[in-house]
């Protein structure tokens, strides 16, 4: 009886730490494909799309969100270019 509690344990924690390990990679995954989405979408010409693009890429540093924001405060569109403003006093603030 005493040699079955170990095994039991551990069956136990195999038991509910590997899904929790998969679940994580599949997150990273699945951030992965949206960060991706998200730059693909700072080019869009509706300014819609772009500036919710901007929003979810607000805090990464990349050249191409630079990009965008410096082609958001030149644009045509308010909403765009105060959206854009925002985002960069955030993103200098820290």
């Amino acid at each position: 009886m005493n040699v079955f509690r170990p095994i039991f344990a551990l069956f136990l924690i195999l038991l509910f730490a590997l899904p929790m390990a998969v679940g994580e990679e599949k997150k990273k995954d699945e951030a992965a494909k949206m960060r991706e989405a998200a730059l693909k979408q700072l080019t869009s010409s509706d300014w819609y799309v772009a500036a919710h693009a901007l929003v979810f890429l607000a805090a990464d540093k990349d050249k191409k969100v630079d990009e965008a924001l410096r082609k958001a405060v030149k644009s045509g569109h308010p909403y765009l270019k105060m959206l854009a403003c925002e985002v960069a006093a955030k993103r200098k603030a820290k």
